[in-house]
């Protein structure tokens, strides 16, 4: 009796699973990550979304369109190259919404991008912040932004822009003749931030290059970095340690996209104080002895200390040995006064000096 109520039991739980839906979404990769799709014009698209732990507000979203290589519908894809990767490879834990769009053919077009922002900001649950969707993308991806910045009729509002390694050309002139210049579609990119990369032995680098300088030119909001290598490497510039020097703070892409929002202005650059400089004390010897060393420093409390120069002021024949180092000897020094001067340079350009005496008697 007992055997027949157990096998009943059992027979009842595999009709209820064999009715219950199946969701996508349960296939995480990790506790932060959903993972879902999305039906449009261009298809059914994979969607590897990561929400913070503890997320009850909206917050910034970076939105990853990947390149030709990681198109299809395997998901792990996704975390071959870009912001995932960290997120699933280094432990990094971000405190904004990362999502990585798989499109199903071979190229991301305007219907794929369209489709996935529109489902992004038409989701409550996904939290995100619509006034602060950023998009990024590499190859195929980053040509996906152009093509959507530049003739979308009805695009998602967009805080920034990060592509990388693509031809984009003016729409006006002729690049070959070094005539080219902005235009048309090209000017949809005027209030969107953007910030550029592509190897010097990239196919791709030269026109994406001279695009890029042409909007920084007109005085739009651009930046643009050219790194040694070919069409790849762009996970050195997703890892969030990189950064670069940005009005004399540094900045990894994510936090200079973070800084704005759509149809906002950006806050004021941060202020860049100057260093300071401590040339040591004062030095008194005595010939035969002929020689010196000095021993100077830097401090900057709102960066770093990039360089050093000593310059002798005043005083007879002298050698400084190391002169742009933070310690040099000074030798060939004859009797009388000398006067020697440091100047330390910080990141951000700005300089400080500071003055040491050194009397050499008879």
């Amino acid at each position: 009796m007992k055997r027949g109520i157990f096998l009943n039991v059992f027979i009842v739980t595999l009709l209820l699973l064999s009715v219950l839906p199946f969701s996508s979404e349960a296939q995480t990769v990790m506790p932060e990550v959903l993972s879902t799709s999305v039906t449009g014009p261009a298809g059914t698209l994979n969607l590897e979304i990561y929400i913070p732990t503890g997320t009850t507000s909206p917050k910034p979203a970076v939105v990853f369109i990947p390149g030709n290589g990681e198109v299809g519908t395997s998901r792990a894809k996704l975390y071959t190259n870009g912001p995932l990767n960290f997120i699933k490879n280094s432990g990094w834990r971000p405190d904004f919404i990362v999502v990585g769009a798989q499109p199903s053919g071979t190229w991301p077009n305007n219907a794929f991008t369209h489709t996935v922002l529109s489902h992004l900001v038409a989701t409550p649950s996904y939290y995100i912040d619509t006034n602060k969707i950023y998009l990024t993308g590499l190859s195929a991806g980053a040509e996906a932004i152009d093509t959507y910045i530049k003739t979308q009729s009805n695009p998602v509002g967009l805080a920034a822009v990060v592509p990388m390694s693509i031809t984009y050309e003016a729409s006006c002139g002729d690049f070959y003749a070094q005539t080219d210049y902005l235009c048309g579609n090209d000017l949809k990119w005027a209030t969107i931030p953007a910030w550029g990369f592509a190897g010097s032995n990239d196919s791709h680098w030269e026109k994406m290059r001279r695009f890029f300088y042409l909007m920084i030119d007109a005085g739009y909001n651009t930046r643009w970095t050219t790194y040694s290598g070919g069409h790849s490497g762009w996970n050195a510039f997703y890892n969030p340690t990189y950064e670069e020097t940005i009005n004399g703070v540094s900045m990894n892409i994510y936090e200079w996209m973070l800084q704005y929002s759509r149809g906002g202005t950006p806050p004021p650059p941060p202020t860049n104080t100057p260093p300071t400089a401590n040339a040591g004390t004062d030095k008194t010897i005595t010939l035969p002895t002929n020689s010196v060393s000095l021993t100077g420093s830097g401090t900057d409390t709102g960066g770093s200390i990039s360089s050093y120069a000593w310059t002798k002021v005043s005083g007879g024949s002298a050698t400084i040995a190391s002169p742009s180092s933070a310690t040099t000897n000074i030798t060939g020094l004859v009797q009388g006064s000398y006067t020697f001067r440091l100047t330390v340079t910080d990141n951000g350009g700005l300089t400080a000096t500071d003055d040491v005496v050194v009397t050499v008697n008879a």
